[in-house]
């Protein structure tokens, strides 16, 4: 754990870009989590993507912001557009669904200051839906270090709204890069992190808004395998800058990238129902996972079911319990370690909803009451935690107004 002090440091001005595409419903409480910052962005500009709503006049409504639309079109190179229109030495690129707690700015600061050689910060992100649910906990600086090829080719930071880098390091990218689509942020933090690790900050000061027009869950519902043929595109291409840096890395890193192929051969399979090929990829992913600690396995098969998930949550009953089906059923025990991995994460990213409508077409089958018993016990478990942390919010809330 990095040092914690009670320095008082510089501070940096910080360019807040915020990507902009029909976003009525948030951006008014996006801007105000910006405007209410300790630590006031130097500069706040919003990007249209060219916004068919009236997001663009609620923009306008805040003085200090600023309102630019993107020549081109597409979420890349909006995020190029902004950078190329701001100057701040920090830049940080915020979603327009997503909220920031008021410290945030100000804990990414005192972490850069605290770490000049650091090109970039990250905060943790608290996942909420709906703006009652989302509760921080008490802000603090408790930094760690975090390289992102520790886990290569795994993508660990979920939203660009949680980064704030070195308008330096940017610079050396020549600016946010466009060419990898929606895989364009995981590509930009393993090339700022090619020579040096990144620093996290682990208190969530970031809300990370979950909701069914985010454009992952569209990318991974509607252009599944597209989407992770870019994934694979971005980590061989950075690959090839951390291997100029660190080449004892090679053999380790080009085994991991050897994963992705029978990744994409299962999303293919599960896809597709494709039974024969489902159970070739298995058995290669296992193969290539021998020697990988359980955290890794934790991460990486994470990851998969990540990319499949939305598929699971489609409208048509039959085509998500024929998904279930082919992942749980077909699924061959003999690699264990992948086997109950799997089992595990749908298991928790499972609506409650979609496992009970799976098991109403197969009642006779013990295993499918076994996923249903287990999804609902961690959702119950989940809602306890969400209440947990609202009594512990309003307890403290309560101290402060009676002092």
């Amino acid at each position: 754990m990095l040092n914690k002090t009670n320095t008082v440091y510089k501070s940096m001005d910080v360019a807040v870009i915020i990507t902009l595409f029909n976003g009525e419903k948030w951006i008014r409480q996006t801007l105000e989590s910006v405007l209410s910052q300790e630590h006031p962005p130097s500069e706040v500009v919003v990007v249209d993507d060219g916004s068919e709503d009236n997001s663009p006049e609620m923009v306008r409504a805040f003085s200090g912001v600023k309102l630019i639309r993107n020549p081109s079109k597409g979420a890349q190179s909006a995020c190029n557009f902004g950078f190329q229109h701001t100057q701040a030495e920090l830049v940080t690129f915020l979603d327009h669904d997503d909220i920031w707690h008021p410290s945030h700015l100000r804990l990414m600061n005192d972490i850069l200051e605290q770490h000049p050689e650091c090109p970039a910060a990250i905060a943790t992100c608290q996942l909420f839906e709906s703006d009652d649910s989302l509760v921080f906990p008490p802000p603090k600086l408790n930094a760690i270090p975090f390289d992102p090829w520790e886990i290569f080719p795994v993508a660990k930071i979920p939203t660009n709204s949680a980064v704030v880098i070195r308008r330096t390091e940017m610079n050396k990218l020549g600016g946010w890069p466009i060419q990898f689509g929606g895989c364009t942020d995981t590509y930009t933090w393993q090339r700022l992190s090619v020579t040096q690790p990144l620093i996290e900050n682990r208190t969530a000061t970031v809300g990370y808004r979950q909701h069914e027009q985010s454009m992952s869950i569209d990318l991974r519902s509607q252009q599944t395998l597209n989407y992770f043929q870019d994934a694979i595109a971005t980590s061989e291409d950075a690959l090839n800058y951390r291997l100029e840096i660190h080449p004892q890395d090679t053999d380790k890193l080009t085994n991991r990238l050897a994963f992705m192929k029978p990744m994409l051969n299962i999303l293919e399979a599960t896809i597709h129902s494709d039974t024969q090929l489902l159970k070739e990829s298995f058995l290669a992913f296992e193969k290539c996972l021998v020697g990988e600690s359980d955290a890794f396995i934790q991460l990486i098969v994470g990851q998969l079911i990540w990319f499949i998930t939305p598929k699971l949550g489609m409208q048509a009953p039959r085509r998500k319990t024929e998904l279930l089906k082919i992942l749980i059923r077909r699924w061959l025990q003999e690699p264990e370690n992948t086997y109950f991995t799997l089992l595990f994460r749908i298991q928790e990213n499972l609506p409650i909803w979609t496992a009970w409508q799976y098991l109403l077409l197969q009642p006779q089958q013990i295993n499918v009451w076994r996923l249903f018993i287990h999804v609902v016990k961690l959702r119950i478990l989940w809602n306890l935690i969400v209440l947990i942390l609202i009594s512990y919010q309003f307890s403290n809330n309560k101290k402060r107004s009676q002092t």
